[in-house]
């Protein structure tokens, strides 16, 4: 809806963002299919294509253990990245990069989806964000602590200084959504704010607790990866290039053809309505080519 008077918030820049980044991607596979937009006296409309399901829908209904589902968890990981890898190429910063915002087709393709927080820029001279955006649950240390690292008030304040976050912030909300994936859990989730802040950004709490690396089975391949996403410092965090070359090893590690026997088809059968099986097993043995 739009705004009736100047007290009310403004989401008209907002929009207007989210569609340029949707027109920007408009040929692109890998993004939510947009069909027009447009608005009237008080409301604005954005036509898209209906998904039957989000990725996290689908990965809720999986009922298989985590071994038995792992290749197909990394191949589907695989097609996001890719995703990724082609929202960051034309500068495009997502921001809210989760299981709920990366949407299943009838043919099981992967369409990233949900561009409200997105950021676009021309350079990165102007990449940088001062805007808190994103889930919080999901956000990196950089977007957790970027309220107070713009404060011009407090002893650090240096004007000197560059402040803000780029597309290296959704490498961080990507590594989150790999355990989303994985597990159906959300990696740094806690009821105590103050407890999941603290566990974020501050150096001196662990990451990976004892019972987060147990729902991945302590899996020394997948904890790695994860470790190699999940860099508090944003100056030692990898792109998502250099996140795609690592993975193409791990994924190489953990899928092979002796893994897909006929035990782990009939599973991928529960993908849910209009999700077919063989839609499912066709992503995974593209990814075996």
């Amino acid at each position: 809806m739009l705004p009736k008077s100047i007290y009310d918030r403004c989401v008209l820049h907002d929009i207007f963002t989210e569609i340029t980044c949707l027109e920007e991607l408009r040929m692109e596979q890998c993004v939510s299919a947009l069909y027009d937009y447009g608005v009237d006296g008080s409301h604005y409309y954005i036509v898209m294509k209906r998904y039957q399901s989000s990725l996290r829908q689908w990965r809720l209904e999986q009922t298989s253990s985590l071994n038995e589902n792992l290749p197909l968890y990394l191949s589907v990981y695989r097609e996001f990245l890719k995703g990724l890898q082609t929202i960051h190429a034309h500068n495009v910063t997502h921001y809210d990069i989760k299981c709920d915002n990366v949407f299943l087709d009838e043919g099981f393709r992967l369409a990233i989806g949900d561009f409200g927080e997105c950021k676009i820029f021309s350079s990165e001279k102007d990449e940088l964000c001062q805007r808190n955006r994103g889930t919080d649950f999901c956000k990196s240390p950089e977007m957790l602590q970027l309220t107070i690292n713009t404060r011009k008030d407090t002893d650090k304040y240096d004007r000197r200084k560059q402040v803000g976050t780029n597309r290296l912030s959704d490498v961080w909300s990507a590594g989150c959504l790999f355990y989303e994936l994985l597990t159906g859990d959300y990696l740094f989730y806690s009821p105590d704010y103050l407890q999941f802040h603290f566990r974020v950004t501050r150096p001196s709490e662990a990451l990976f607790t004892p019972d987060k690396l147990d729902r991945i089975n302590n899996n020394v391949y997948l904890i790695d990866f994860l470790k190699y996403m999940l860099v508090r410092d944003v100056r030692l965090r990898p792109s998502i290039d250099n996140v795609i070359k690592r993975f193409e090893h791990v994924h190489a590690l953990l899928v092979s053809g002796a893994t897909l026997g006929k035990e782990l088809r009939v599973k991928i059968g529960t993908a849910p309505k209009k999700l077919t099986s063989a839609s499912a097993e066709a992503l995974l043995q593209a990814t075996l080519a």
